[in-house]
């Protein structure tokens, strides 16, 4: 699994998840700062990345996709990014 973490998660955060999560990276390293959200998740969506993000209304754009890619909220992922297993399970 991949994961692109949204641009409210650190992008310190992308290599300590690598072990667990190869291939994984922030919005930030694909040049999608502070890009739309449909934006983001149609380029999740065409390089097969899990999205992660706190932002409580990122799932909206989810109703514009038929095929969209997987999301994950984490309102603590800033406070403990690896230690918090089920929050990218």
């Amino acid at each position: 699994m991949k994961l692109l973490l949204d641009e409210n998660l650190s992008g310190r955060i992308v290599p300590l998840l690598l072990d667990f999560y190869p291939d994984s990276t922030h919005v930030k390293s694909q040049g999608l700062s502070r890009a739309d959200d449909v934006i983001i998740w149609e380029f999740a969506r065409k390089h097969g990345y899990f999205i992660v993000s706190k932002d409580a209304d990122f799932h909206q754009p989810a109703s514009f996709s038929v095929i969209r890619p997987g999301l994950s909220f984490c309102a603590w992922a800033m406070v403990q990014p690896v230690a918090s297993q089920n929050c990218f399970a």
